[in-house]
């Protein structure tokens, strides 16, 4: 009579079955957690987190950073003065020569302060602006009459318009800020 083991593969393939199939049953039994109560137990934790970081948390005015009542105070003049300097001695080091003395007739400080001054009273944008379809369109309308009537012009109608028309430019900027100004 052959006698079996009962630790045989045939007994290992069904004593696993059988513990997946308890498996089964015990998680088939254990109680299914509601829906609602997880999203319940979700939104306390959320309220309870936004709780503590009202609590916890400090406004914007008790809490201004110290450096940002100081104010940044610039280098002195001197001192930006030099830097220039020396900036534009190194670039002019990387210039031919005949760029380097053009650099420094431009760098002097009686050109600089008269390009300065001349940058904020005669190179008007407006004014060259206005100066220039002046002379366009005045030039036009003068060559077409002239044509037309049979007159010669002198040459001095074109700087004529061009200056009044940079007059008018420079006018007509000066109402517009005004006007803007008043609106504030």
């Amino acid at each position: 009579m052959p006698e079996r083991l009962d630790n045989g593969p045939e007994q290992l393939g069904s004593v696993e079955h059988k513990h997946n199939a308890e498996k089964q049953e015990q998680r088939a039994e254990r109680p299914r957690v509601d829906v609602e109560q997880e999203k319940h137990k979700q939104e306390k934790q959320a309220e309870h987190a936004r709780h503590s970081a009202e609590k916890e948390a400090i406004s914007g005015k008790e809490h201004a950073p110290k450096h940002a009542e100081k104010k940044r105070q610039s280098a002195p003049k001197h001192v930006k003065k030099q830097n220039y300097k020396l900036t534009m001695n190194r670039v002019e080091a990387k210039l031919p020569a005949y760029q380097r003395a053009f650099s420094r007739v431009v760098r002097n400080d009686a050109v600089d302060a008269v390009s300065n001054v001349a940058a904020k009273t005669v190179a008007r944008p407006s004014g060259i602006l206005g100066g220039g379809i002046m002379a366009f369109i005045g030039m036009t309308v003068t060559l077409y009459f002239a044509r037309q009537v049979g007159f010669t012009l002198s040459g001095s109608e074109f700087i004529a318009l061009t200056f009044g028309g940079y007059l008018l430019g420079v006018l007509i900027e000066v109402v517009y800020k005004e006007f803007r100004s008043l609106k504030r």
